[in-house]
């Protein structure tokens, strides 16, 4: 899936970010500790946003199927 593309993605970046901090002062250093934080706030921010709309597609497709039942019925 897309989303374990975004994920490789987030751990590359951190990957990279604890390199730079081994080379970057303290004020630096508190840069690519807030902007890693950033990043992973915004992964899980879209990871929660599509297991959400898993549900609702899941719920959506019950009702069709339910839907479906009942029209043939008639």
């Amino acid at each position: 899936m897309e989303l374990g593309k975004a994920r490789l993605s987030y751990e590359e970046c951190r990957q990279l970010g604890e390199e730079l901090s081994g080379l970057c002062s303290d004020p630096g250093l508190m840069e690519i500790r807030k902007q890693l934080e950033d990043i992973h706030v915004l992964a899980d921010d879209v990871h929660d946003i599509a297991r959400d709309r898993e549900e609702d597609l899941k719920k959506a497709l019950g009702h069709t199927e339910k839907f479906q039942k009942l029209h043939e019925v008639k």
